[in-house]
Formats: C-alpha cells, sequence, structure tokens
C-alpha cells in the first residue's frame, strides 16, 4: 500500500479503477482469488473476495510500467518500469516486500519490453526495448546479469535475403498501422523460459522464432526452426505447452507446433466469426492440463486438448465467443421491445456485462443458471464475486467508434472487431476460472472446469465482469455526494457511472448518444447535472437507472457545480456563469464580469461555516473574481496579464491559483506557478505583498483542491503524480509525490469530511486516496450516509400490478400441484402395494434359491474336506522328505559360516597390524612435515618485518606531506566559508525581519476577528440559554401544581386501601380458628386410612408379581417357538440331505452292475486279441471318455418317473401338513390373545372393586365417627358451642339413612372380591397348563423323515 507522508499527515492508496492491456503479461493470478494488473503507473494486488487491493509503484521518475512477470509458484512479482533508468523490482509476494532491484548500465534501450521467470523462480529472462534490443538472462538473487546478447545483431548475421525480407515485413505491417501510425512493430515481442530446462530460453518477434541456451556465461543460439516462412512471418507470441513442446502465433493468422526446437506441423485455427473476415490472429496464449487456450483479434477463445496424449495432434474442443457491440445493441433492442419506457431495460439484478465504449463494448449474455452452477456451488470457497448488482442502460443510438485503436502487440491486424480483441489471458492454479482482458481495458471470466467436449455451441458460457466493467478511454468529470457514498463519473466512452464509495463497486451504468462533459451530483446523492455539447440534461438518480427530470438549452457548458448546502448549481458558459435553483431548476441569476471564457470556477463561504454565498472563478486572461451569491456582484477583482489561470479554488480568507506562463520566458523558468492570495484585500493580484508564488519546475499542475479541516493542499500534475503541500505553505519545499495514473489528472474532488480524494484521469483510471493523521486512519462517521433510493409511481403501480398477478397466478399453481401432487400420491401408493406384492413374492423364491444353494454348499464343503485329507496323506511322505534335506541344508550352512568366522577374525588381525603401522608411518612424515613448515614460516616472517618496516616509512613520508596539503586547504576553504557566511547572515537577518512583521501583522489581525467572533458567540450562547431556562422554569412551575394534586388523590387511596386491610385482617383471625379445626380432623382421617393403605399396596405387589410371571409366560412361549422353527429347519436340511445321499448310492449301484456286467464281456473274447482290443476300446469309450467326472449313463425313464410322481406326493402331502400347521398355531395364538384379554378385563374389575371398598370403608368410618360425635352433642347439650354446629354442618347428610346398611354391603362386597379372586387363579392355572402343554408338544406338529 502506497503512503507517502508529510508533516503529520499522509496519503495512502485505498481503490484503483481500470487497467493498463498495454503492459506485457497485464493479467496474473498471484493467489486463489487474488489477481494482478496494472493501472496507471501503479501495480494492483486485488483479492476478489474482499474486494480489497494492495498497492506496488513505480519511481517518481520512471515513466511507466512496461511488463510484469509473476514465477510458477506464485511467490514472487517482477515489475519492469520504463524512463531513463529502466529498472526491475523483485517483489516477494508473501509479505508483500520488495526483495531486489535490478538494474543494467548498458541495457541499450529506455524499458524492458518482456520477462519471463524460470520454473524454480530463481532465474528471470528478460528483453531490452530499441535500439539494441538486448535479451539478459539473470540470476536475480545475485542483482546481476549472468549473460546478454542482442537479438537484432544475432538476426543480422543470418545474411542479406532474411533481411530484405525482414524489411518488407516491417514496412508491410507498419502500413497497416490505423490513421496512418508511422511507429512499426517491434522486433521482440515474447521471451520465455522452458519450464523442465531453465537454461533454454524462447524468444519470438518480427521474421524470427530462436531459442538460447545459457552455457558457460554465453547465451548461444540454437539452430533455426526450418519452417520455410520464419523470415517474412511476425511471431506475435509463444507459450511452453509441453517440457520440450512450444505453440507460436503468427500475425497471418497461423499457429504451430515447435517441438524439441524443429518446426513440426500446423495447428486449425477458430473459425471466422463473420464470413467476409479473414482467418483471426491468436494474440495471446496459455498452457492447460489438457492442452492450451488461445485469444483471437476477433474475440473468441479457443479451447485446444490433446486427444491422443504426448502426439501432439491438438484439436479445438470449444470456442468461446468475446460478445460484441452489434449483440450488444441487438439484444437491448430485444429486450425494449417488450416495454418502451426507459427503466424496462435495467434491473439492479441483472448480470448482463454491458461495457459498451466509443470505441466498442463487450457484452457478457445473460448467464445461464445452469453455466453459472460450478462458481456457486461448488465445495471449494467462492473464488471472486461477480459484480451483478450494476444497473446499465442504453438510452439513444449506438455510439460511434471515434477511439484510436492502441494494441498491445502492434502488428495484428486492425478488424473492424479489434475492441474486443483478446490480448491477454490468465488461468488460475485450480483451472477452475479463466482470465481475460480485452483491448478496450476490461476484465472479463468464465468458468473453466467444465467438460468442453460435451458442452455444445448453442449455449456457450456467460463472460462476466471479474471487478467491475471500467470506462473506455479518459474521464472527464467527476464528483461525489454527502448524503449518499456516491461518486459519478463521466467517460469519453458516453458513459455515465455511480460508483459506490463505501463497497467500491459499480452501482449504475448508463450510456447516451453523445459524449457527456463534467458532471456534478447533489449534496443528498439524490440529482445528477451532466454537461452535453448541444444541452444540459438535471437528472434524478433512481434506484436502477437515471431519469431526465429537466432538460436546459445550453450549448458547450463547460463546468457545472452543486453548491455547498444544495440549494444552486451553477453552470459556467461561456464568460458568464448561470445560477439554477436546484429544487425547481429555474434560473436564479447570472454572474458577469468575465472578458473571456471562463476556465475554472468554485462555491466558496465567507465564513468558516459552510454556506451558499460566496464564489470564486478564472479565465485564461489572468483575471481572477470573488463573487458575493447573495447580491449577484463582485466582492473583489484580480487581474496579471502574465498568467493564464486555469484552476482557482478557495476557503474562507485565501485563494489559490495555477496559471501557465503567458510569455516564453516565464515558460522557460517554470512549467506552472501557484498563487496564494489573500481573497478580500483590495489590492492588485501582481502586488508582492498580498500574493505569494510557488514555482513548479518539473511538470505542470493541471487541478487543485484545499482542504480547510486538514490544513492541506493537494494538486494534480500533467504526469498522473499527485501532489500536496501543509499549510503554511513555503517557499521551495513542496512534498514527494503519490505515484498514481499514466496519464495526466483530469479531475480531483474531496470527500465532504476531507478524509477521501478521488482522482480521475485522461487514460481512464480513478483511484481513492485516503487522508491519514500521522500515519492512523482518519475516523469518519458514517451516520450521516442514507439508505433512501428514488422510485418512479408508474414503477410503483407496475411492480404493484405485476405482484398481483403473480399472487393470483401462483394461487392457481398452488391449487393444481396440490391436485396434482393427491393424485401422484394415490398413484404412488397404488404402485408402491403392487411392488411390495412382487417383493414378498420375490422374498419368497429367493429364500428358497437360498435354502438350496446353503445345501450345496454344504455338501462342496465335505467333499472338499474329504479331497483335503487324501491329499495330505499323499504329501505326508514327501513333507518328511524335504524336512531331512532341509535340515541337512542347514548343518552344511552351519558349517560353512564356522569356516567364515574364523577367516573374519584372522583378518580383523592382521587388518589392525596394518592400521598400526601406517599410523606409525604418518605420524613420522608429519613431524618431518612441521619442521620444514617452521623453518619456512620463520623465513617468510623475517621478510615481512622488513616490508613492516619500509611501508612505515613510506606512510610516514605520506603522512607529513598530506598534513601540509590540508593546512593549505583549509586556510583556503576557511576563508571563503567566512565570506559566504556574512553574504549569507546579511540575506537571513533581512528576510527573517520582513516574515516577523508580515507574521506579526497578520497574527494580530487574526487574533482581532477571532475575539470578535467569540464575543459574538458567547452573547448569542447566553441569550439563548436565557430563553431556554425561563421556557424551562415555567414548564417546571406548571410540572409542580399538577404533583401536588397527584398526591392528594393518591393519600385518600391509600386510605381507602389501609381500611380494607384492616377487615381482611379479621376475617383471617377467624379462618385460621377455622383451619385449626380441620387440621384435627385432617390427622383424625390420616391414622384410619393407613392400615387400609398398607393393605392395598400388599394386594399391588402381589398382581405386580402375577403380572411379572405372566410376562415370562409369554416370552418362554416365544423362544420355544422360535426355538421350533429353527429345529424345523436343520430337520429339512437334514432330511434333503439324506435324499441326495440315497440317490447318488443308487446311482453308483446302477453304474457297478452296468460296470460288472460289461467286464463280464470280457471273458469270451480273451482267446481272440482283436476281439478282446475292440471290446477294451468300447469300454474305454463308454467309461472313461464319455464320462468324464460324471456318472456314465442315467437311469431308465421309468424308475425317473415313479421317482417325479412319490416326489410330487411328498411335496403335496407336506403342503397340507404345513397349511393345517399354521391353521392350529393361528387358532392356538387367538386363544392366549382371548385369555389375555380377558385376564386384563378381571384386571381392571378388581381396581373397581377395590375402589369401591374404599369408599365404602371411608363412609363407614365416617358414619362411627358421627355417632360419636352425636353421642358427645348430647352430653354437653347444655354448652352448645360454635365448633360442634360447624362440625355437623360440615358432616354429609346422606350417612345418617345409610349408617344401617353399611356392614351388610361390606360383607357382600367382601364374598364378591374372593370370587373373583378364585376366579383369576383358575384362569392362571389353565394359562399355565396350556403353556405347559406347548413347550412339551413345540407348539406344532413334528413330521417322520420322509424315506424313500
Amino acid at each position: 500500500m502506497e503512503q507517502k507522508e508529510g508533516t503529520g499527515r499522509s496519503l495512502v492508496k485505498r481503490h484503483a479503477f481500470g487497467i493498463r492491456p498495454d503492459v506485457y503479461g497485464c493479467l496474473n493470478w498471484v493467489e486463489e482469488g487474488t489477481l494482478l494488473y496494472p493501472v496507471g503507473k501503479t501495480v494492483v494486488v486485488h483479492n476478489l473476495n474482499s474486494n480489497t487491493q494492495r498497492f506496488f509503484d513505480a519511481g517518481v521518475h520512471s515513466s511507466g510500467l512496461t511488463a510484469l512477470a509473476v514465477s510458477a509458484n506464485k511467490k514472487f512479482i517482477a515489475i519492469a518500469e520504463g524512463g531513463i533508468a529502466p529498472q526491475i523490482q523483485i517483489i516477494d509476494s508473501v509479505p508483500r516486500k520488495r526483495r531486489k532491484t535490478l538494474s543494467v548500465q548498458d541495457l541499450g534501450s529506455e524499458s524492458f519490453v518482456a520477462m519471463s521467470f524460470s520454473v524454480d523462480g530463481r532465474h528471470l529472462a528478460t528483453q531490452g526495448g530499441a535500439p539494441q534490443w538486448n535479451l539478459f538472462y539473470w540470476n536475480w538473487e545475485r542483482s546481476k546479469p549472468l549473460a546478454f546478447t542482442s537479438v537484432i545483431a544475432d538476426l543480422k548475421v543470418e545474411g542479406t535475403n532474411e533481411s530484405t525480407s525482414r524489411s518488407s515485413l516491417l514496412h508491410d505491417a507498419r502500413t497497416k498501422e490505423p490513421h496512418g501510425a508511422s511507429s512499426g512493430p517491434p522486433p521482440v515481442s515474447c521471451v520465455t523460459i522452458c519450464p523442465r530446462d531453465p537454461l533454454l530460453i524462447a524468444v519470438s518477434g518480427l521474421g524470427m522464432m530462436r531459442f538460447y541456451r545459457y552455457v558457460d556465461g554465453v547465451l548461444q543460439t540454437q539452430p533455426p526452426i526450418n519452417y520455410d516462412l520464419e523470415g517474412v512471418s511476425n511471431f506475435l507470441t509463444h507459450t511452453w505447452v509441453t517440457g520440450d513442446r512450444v505453440v507460436a502465433s503468427t500475425q497471418t493468422g497461423e499457429l504451430m507446433i515447435i517441438e524439441g526446437g524443429v518446426y513440426k506441423r500446423l495447428l486449425p485455427v477458430p473459425p471466422p466469426t463473420r464470413a467476409q473476415l479473414t482467418n483471426p490472429t491468436v494474440l495471446s496464449l496459455v498452457p492447460s492440463k489438457e492442452g492450451f487456450i488461445a485469444g483471437s483479434d476477433q474475440g473468441t477463445v479457443a479451447i485446444y486438448e490433446n486427444a491422443s496424449g504426448s502426439s501432439g495432434e491438438y484439436s479445438i474442443v470449444y470456442t468461446v465467443p468475446v460478445p460484441t457491440e452489434e449483440e450488444l445493441h441487438t439484444k437491448k433492442r430485444v429486450l425494449e421491445g417488450d416495454d418502451t419506457r426507459p427503466s424496462a431495460t435495467t434491473a439492479a439484478g441483472n448480470r448482463a456485462a454491458l461495457d459498451a465504449n466509443a470505441s466498442g463494448s463487450s457484452l457478457a449474455d445473460t448467464p445461464d443458471p445452469s453455466s453459472l452452477k460450478p462458481w456457486a456451488t461448488k465445495g471449494s470457497k467462492r473464488i471472486f464475486h461477480v459484480n451483478t448488482g450494476v444497473a446499465q442502460k442504453i438510452i439513444a443510438a449506438p455510439v460511434e467508434k471515434t477511439r484510436p485503436q492502441s494494441g498491445i502487440q502492434g502488428m495484428a491486424r486492425m478488424d473492424a472487431l479489434r475492441e474486443n480483441s483478446v490480448v491477454h489471458l490468465s488461468l488460475d492454479q485450480l483451472e477452475e476460472t479463466m482470465a481475460l482482458v480485452t483491448h478496450s481495458g476490461q476484465i472479463l471470466a468464465f468458468n473453466f472446469s467444465q467438460p468442453w467436449a460435451k458442452r455444445t455451441a448453442d449455449d456457450p458460457p456467460a463472460l462476466l465482469p471479474i471487478c467491475q466493467s471500467f470506462h473506455v478511454g479518459g474521464i472527464i468529470g467527476v464528483d461525489c455526494s454527502v448524503r449518499r457514498p456516491f461518486l459519478v463519473t463521466s467517460g469519453v466512452d458516453k458513459s455515465v457511472r455511480i460508483w459506490n464509495t463505501s463497497t467500491h463497486r459499480l452501482e449504475m451504468c448508463q450510456y447516451f448518444s453523445s459524449q457527456p462533459g463534467p458532471v456534478s451530483i447533489h449534496p443528498n446523492g439524490l440529482y445528477v447535472v451532466i454537461c452535453f455539447p448541444d444541452k444540459v440534461l438535471v437528472m434524478s438518480v433512481l434506484w436502477n437507472c437515471l431519469h431526465e427530470h429537466r432538460v436546459l438549452n445550453l450549448r458547450n457548458v463547460t463546468d457545472v457545480k452543486f453548491s455547498v448546502g444544495g440549494k444552486y448549481f451553477a453552470l459556467a458558459h461561456g464568460n458568464l456563469i448561470h445560477l439554477y435553483n436546484a429544487l425547481t431548476c429555474d434560473a436564479h441569476g447570472q454572474l458577469r464580469g468575465h472578458p473571456q471564457k471562463i476556465s475554472c470556477f468554485q462555491w466558496a463561504a465567507t465564513s468558516p461555516y459552510p454556506t451558499d454565498n460566496g464564489m470564486v472563478s478564472c479565465s485564461l486572461d489572468g483575471i481572477i473574481i470573488n463573487w458575493n451569491i447573495s447580491e449577484l456582484r463582485k466582492d473583489g477583482e484580480y487581474a496579471d496579464k502574465r498568467y493564464q489561470y486555469r484552476v482557482v479554488v478557495a476557503d474562507d480568507k485565501n485563494m489559490w491559483a495555477v496559471g501557465d506562463p503567458a510569455s516564453s520566458a516565464a515558460e522557460a523558468q517554470c512549467k506552472s506557478i501557484l498563487r496564494e492570495m489573500d481573497r478580500f484585500g483590495a489590492v492588485e493580484a501582481s502586488s508582492p505583498t498580498t500574493t505569494t508564488d510557488y514555482e513548479f519546475r518539473d511538470s505542470t499542475i493541471t487541478t487543485v483542491l484545499v482542504s480547510p479541516k486538514q490544513r492541506l493542499l493537494f494538486g494534480g500534475t500533467d504526469d498522473g503524480s499527485i501532489k500536496f503541500m501543509n499549510f503554511p505553505l513555503q517557499l521551495g519545499l513542496q512534498e514527494v509525490p503519490i505515484v498514481a495514473h499514466m496519464g495526466k489528472v483530469a479531475r480531483m474532488v474531496l470527500s465532504y469530511d476531507e478524509s477521501i480524494i478521488y482522482s480521475v484521469s485522461a487514460d481512464g483510471t480513478l483511484f481513492v486516496i485516503e487522508v491519514r493523521e500521522d500515519g492512523r486512519p482518519a475516523q469518519r462517521d458514517a451516520g450521516y450516509c442514507g439508505d433512501e433510493v428514488l422510485v418512479l409511481a408508474s414503477d410503483v403501480e407496475d411492480r404493484q400490478i405485476a405482484i398481483e398477478s403473480l399472487t393470483h397466478t401462483a394461487g392457481k399453481l398452488k391449487a393444481e400441484i396440490e391436485g396434482e401432487e393427491k393424485r401422484r400420491s394415490h398413484e404412488q401408493n397404488t404402485r408402491m402395494r403392487e411392488r411390495a406384492e412382487e417383493f414378498k413374492s420375490e422374498v419368497s423364491a429367493l429364500e428358497a434359491e437360498y435354502a438350496a444353494l446353503w445345501s450345496a454348499k454344504a455338501e462342496q464343503e465335505r467333499s472338499f474336506v474329504a479331497v483335503r485329507l487324501e491329499k495330505e496323506a499323499e504329501a505326508a511322505p514327501l513333507l518328511e522328505e524335504l524336512e531331512r534335506a532341509g535340515q541337512a541344508e542347514v548343518q552344511q550352512l552351519e558349517d560353512e559360516c564356522t569356516e567364515l568366522q574364523h577367516q573374519l577374525d584372522w583378518s580383523k588381525s592382521k587388518y589392525m597390524q596394518e592400521v598400526s603401522d601406517l599410523e606409525a608411518q604418518i605420524e613420522r612424515e608429519r613431524r618431518e612435515e612441521e619442521e620444514r613448515f617452521n623453518d619456512v614460516v620463520a623465513k617468510r616472517k623475517e621478510g615481512m618485518q622488513k616490508i613492516r618496516r619500509q611501508v612505515q616509512r613510506a606512510k610516514e613520508t605520506n603522512a607529513e606531506s598530506r598534513r601540509r596539503l590540508e593546512l593549505d586547504t583549509d586556510a583556503e576553504l576557511e576563508s571563503i566559508r567566512e565570506r559566504n557566511r556574512q553574504d549569507l547572515e546579511a540575506i537571513r537577518g533581512r528576510y527573517l525581519h520582513m516574515k516577523g512583521e508580515s507574521a506579526i501583522m497578520r497574527k494580530n489581525a487574526l487574533r482581532m476577528e477571532k475575539e470578535a467572533e467569540v464575543h459574538r458567540n458567547e452573547l448569542s450562547i447566553l441569550e439563548s440559554a436565557k430563553s431556554a431556562l425561563m421556557a424551562q422554569l415555567g414548564e417546571l412551575n406548571q410540572r409542580m401544581s399538577q404533583l401536588h394534586q397527584d398526591i392528594e388523590e393518591r393519600d385518600a387511596v391509600i386510605g381507602e386501601k389501609e381500611k380494607r386491610i384492616y377487615d381482611l385482617k379479621k376475617q383471617n383471625q377467624e379462618l385460621e380458628k377455622h383451619k385449626f379445626v380441620l387440621d384435627y380432623r385432617i390427622r383424625q382421617l390420616k391414622s384410619q386410612m393407613e392400615p387400609r393403605q398398607r393393605e392395598i399396596a400388599r394386594e399391588h405387589q402381589r398382581i405386580n408379581e402375577k403380572n411379572v410371571e405372566l410376562e415370562n409366560l409369554h416370552q418362554n412361549n416365544i423362544t420355544l417357538r422360535q426355538s421350533i422353527e429353527g429345529l424345523k429347519a436343520d430337520l429339512a436340511q437334514q432330511q434333503l440331505q439324506i435324499k441326495q445321499t440315497m440317490n447318488h448310492m443308487k446311482d453308483f449301484e446302477t453304474y457297478k452292475s452296468r460296470v460288472k456286467t460289461d467286464v463280464g464281456e470280457l471273458a469270451p473274447a480273451m482267446q481272440d486279441p482283436a476281439l478282446l482290443r475292440e471290446v477294451v476300446e468300447r469300454l474305454y469309450q463308454r467309461y472313461v471318455l464319455a464320462r468324464d467326472g460324471r456318472r456314465a449313463a442315467q437311469v431308465d425313464q421309468e424308475i425317473k418317473g415313479e421317482f417325479r410322481s412319490q416326489l410330487e406326493y411328498l411335496s403335496t402331502s407336506v403342503e397340507a401338513l404345513r397349511r393345517k400347521c399354521k391353521a392350529d398355531q393361528e387358532q392356538h395364538r387367538c386363544k392366549v390373545s382371548e385369555m389375555m384379554v380377558e385376564n386384563l378385563s378381571l384386571i381392571r374389575e378388581i381396581h373397581d372393586l377395590r375402589a369401591e371398598l374404599v369408599d365404602l370403608r371411608n363412609l363407614s368410618v365416617a358414619a362411627a365417627d358421627e355417632k360419636k360425635r352425636r353421642a358427645r352433642m348430647e352430653e354437653s347439650k347444655k354448652q352448645p358451642s360454635m365448633s360442634s354446629r360447624q362440625n355437623v354442618s360440615f358432616s354429609p347428610t346422606a350417612t345418617s339413612p345409610m349408617r344401617p346398611e353399611v356392614p351388610q354391603e361390606l360383607k357382600e362386597n367382601r364374598e364378591e372380591i374372593q370370587r373373583l379372586r378364585a376366579f383369576v387363579d383358575a384362569a392362571q392355572q389353565a394359562l399355565g397348563a396350556t403353556s405347559s402343554t406347548r413347550r412339551a408338544t413345540g407348539g406344532t406338529c413334528m413330521f417322520p423323515p420322509i424315506t424313500q
């Protein structure tokens, strides 16, 4: 981040908009989601995820950036600067610090035109420019070149014929330059280092494609590539695709493969975008994992892939079109056909990238959600944020192509579609995002991680601005608002753009048929005034576009500015300044006084407080006027014909004007002058007592800003730098400028809090620069920024109608969807039931198949076990033999090992003896060498002492000579210094005396004004405080009277509440007495209920035990049922195995009987050899060849039929028995469930009876108590009490008539309970007998084994 410090102040770059496409390697990925590109004289490192930027600046005296390069590991960045002393900065991208600065004395040019890092990042190849075109090979860590050579000198050696062809090529290329440009194509256009061999360098250019190899400090030229048309071709660019394979492109549209330094073949190029055009020329190449990508001058990006491995047969799998201006307007006309209102073509959520400009525009089609899905839903972190919330609009006819073309390659053909030419490509490390730069200076990107071979040409990927769309060409006007974070700019591309200063993103972009001039935005951010050559438009800033509010018929307005408070806006028209009311757009007045055209004006208050009562203006005839807006008259006029004033600014006391010398003699002394003047002085501006001049010799000041709060003065220069100075200004003292733009600074604007500077330039760049206090960022209050927007009433009505229509449609669709969902749910349930039945049948079939396979597996296991045992028996003797042989071999090896150990011991003893002899010999030789060395050292010491004595004598002689010379020189210098000091003191004394007098007078005047202002402020404050206190006193008196009335009312309420509390206390005492009696009765009832509750708990425990026994019996029943099922399955498997064994035995008996019969036929043929041979061959064919491991013959058909009938009968019997077993099981289950239900009903009835018994017991106890109480009452009739009456009234009235019947009812209930208990016991015994029977029988019938 660039930071330039002054005295207590510093400027820091915060953000930059724009790009320079003419820089070599102008776009590179540094890290994941971080782009590197040049803006003006600055290199920007833009983090796309957070939308923040870091900056690397060129030198103050450099002519700009010429080339960029990034190492393969993205760690190092090389930045080449042009100028008188060109240099290369090596930046470490991790700490963002400069590592090295590379420069050479004999470069032979003023710039480096191309650079390339080696794959390890340790070496760097740089190509110098004209006239010598030297190629340097660096080890940049040592800051020196390892070797260099002149590419032009190497080409001259090749002969006269090729030189002639190259000259003709150069002439043809120059004739193709637009507008008669005389500059020809560069001899060298691209330099790269081989990724596999860092000593091999490839250089391409005009009439050459050469390779150089670094060998022993020299760059050796490799043999030519053997391409016939090399001498007459202009190679524009090339790239290394694999280790030794290079793809190069030429001006004529050819794309070739060079492998091993030899030309191999031509590759297909993308087809032309229009029928009348020639084949496109590839301007940029970048390798990928599958092949490479090529960008052409006709706005296409071709993706090549190698389908045949390493054979080099590359083919185009997809061509991505870069949108053109014609496609843009076609799409806009289609959209405008639906609705003629201006706002219909704009939408805040539209993702169309509209970059129409003076020379052409780039259009990104409205993105398909499917094409953007990899960016939004991919598992990896989103790389960048596409600025999709930009409202863009074209409200007039297509713009004309008037901007001159300036390509970075110089030799590309100037076709009609040059504005969307792809001049540079950059693919990130993960190969997910492809970023490209167009010739018009736009950065676009599209998703690269997709199968290109399967994608159709009708659905191209969407190309979107990866940062924002920038201005194309110069920026003319700029202004910022106060209430909204808006910055408005206008450019030569006929567009007006509104930027958000908080998020640093483009909010709105609108194009016009004619080029807009100066612009100004209202302080509330809701209105914009735009000047055109034929009119002035006052437009409202809506939420999605600019809407025309008023048209003012003024032609050729040179400047426009809103007042500080926003009440007026002023227009500079010729030598007049027109004032308009900002709300009604009616004319307020005119300011007349300048004889010539007004060059600049500014609103300036006449007091420290911001007001709209003053203005200053200047013209080229050297006149500056201070205006009084309240009375529309002059307050002062300053004239100086020696200077042509271009810019003027002012605060409440002083003015600063920038002028150019009117005479050639003055212009030779300085390029521009900054003049400081007293704003309200009554003397001529040329008077030395009221003006102070500051000369600028190196650059011309083009614009000036003053910051009264910060006490700073800012100035933009013609070389793109920004200067600033602290107040009070000092002669000859200027701060180091901050490097920013490439072209001259067109305009600058200061934010309301004076903490941010916005500067624009003729190169189309916009810089946001922050003013810091002692290195700390300024504390900005964002609370004054509002979020309100303007919306047309017609838009609101249309949107309301659209919402109602969509709501109605949504309701209808919802009803249809619900009906469709119900129908589909019904169909789905039906299909699920059908499939469930199918699956059940399939499961049963698969279970049967599984059982058969399981039995076959068991049989195979048994056969395999028998075979294994047989093989083990056969292999036992062989195993014993091998063990004996192994033991003998081991014994032999042990004997050999013992012998070798003896030999090793003997060798060790011999070696030790030799080592001791060698050590003794070395010791003797060392002593001899030490003696010889000591003799030599002694001789050398004597020689050194002699030399020291000679040196000492020479030093003494030299010291004496030097001392005499110094004495003479010091005397002469002292005399000269004394004379200069006296002259300087005299001049300084006069200067300090004059400066002190002026400072004292200025301070006295300022002090008097401040004291008067302070007294006036104090008086106004005291008056306002007095009136406020009187009003407050009246309010307090009224409030006191109201409070007294409230207190009296509350006292009455409190008295009534105290009476109520006394009555409630009395009632509480009576209730306490009644509570004591009730507590006594409750204790008595609890003592009677405790025995009953214990009995009930015992009964509950018994019932729980019975329930646990029932549950255990049920679990045992289930376990037995499962074991029975397992036994049945085992029995079935065993019966199947027995059946298979019986079949095998029958087959074997049949086979044995047939063999015996056939062998018996050999007896008659024993005497006849021929017959015996025939019989034996027949037997061999029948039992050996025909058998082949299977049964020799099958049984008879009658036996097979009998067996099948018997099997069918048995299977039918088994099925019938199984059905009967299932029916019995279901019947038994139903009986058990009925018994359990009956048991539960009985348990519930028992619980009901117990509850009724408890109620009866309570009634009997209450009756007994009542009887005792009545007896006591009869005894104490003479002394009745309130408590006894309460007890009598509290007792239930139904107890007296029921008292005789209670014992009888209790007896009946006990008998009923005993009967029910007996019934429960009988049921439990029956249930136990049933379970025991089922355990004995196994729950199902057992079938006898199946036998045959």
